[in-house]
């Protein structure tokens, strides 16, 4: 077996740890922080909106042990005033959507790999009056799967790529769907960490 791709493969195989809590990890997890965007819509709509990992992310997991594929919990927020535009332009009273995003993975050695992780977020209410709206959903990496055993000691940097896209739908007061299937760009805007976290494998 080459070396080199070996080690490649199980760098990949580290970073479903995003996801869940290594067998055996410490329970000693990252704080969550606030990302801002800029979304933009198929029609053109701009709006801004900030995402935080709600659930926390593990700081260390076990060197050769493996990594169970789960979710973590995400919050999704826009601000009171464009929901009110929403609402006011459109029959919209809920929205929900899927989407995806990629994160980057260097380990102690300086290999680099990229996994993609699956957003999804079911329908929710907006609110009755003009607040900023908060849509909680999961994540879980969906690609590339199976993933192999850690095998690389040392700090590993997870990073969140700058560009994501989502698919939105709305829907009516009725139950019906209005705008099924948007398309929403979103770009992380400048100035920003985009590390999650480094994860100490040990």
């Amino acid at each position: 077996m080459n070396p080199a791709i070996s080690r490649r493969k199980a760098l990949k195989g580290t970073t479903a740890a995003l996801v869940t809590v290594a067998v055996g990890a410490s329970t000693s997890v990252a704080a969550a922080q606030d990302v801002s965007w800029t979304a933009t819509s198929a029609f053109g709509v701009q709006w801004e909106m900030t995402s935080r990992i709600v659930s926390r992310l593990p700081v260390s997991a076990r060197y050769g042990l493996p990594i169970p594929v789960g979710q973590v919990i995400v919050g999704a927020t826009c601000p009171g005033y464009f929901i009110e535009q929403v609402r006011q332009m459109t029959d919209m009273v809920a929205v929900g959507g899927s989407g995806e995003c990629t994160i980057t993975i260097v380990d102690a050695r300086g290999l680099t790999a990229h996994a993609t992780v699956g957003l999804n977020f079911p329908p929710t209410p907006f609110p009755d009056t003009e607040i900023d709206f908060t849509i909680t959903g999961t994540a879980a990496i969906i690609r590339p799967l199976p993933l192999p055993l850690p095998r690389n000691r040392g700090p590993m940097r997870i990073s969140l790529d700058p560009e994501a896209l989502m698919t939105m739908s709305g829907w009516a007061a009725d139950g019906s769907v209005w705008g099924e299937g948007i398309q929403v760009s979103l770009a992380m805007n400048n100035g920003q960490d985009p590390l999650l976290v480094t994860m100490d494998i040990r």
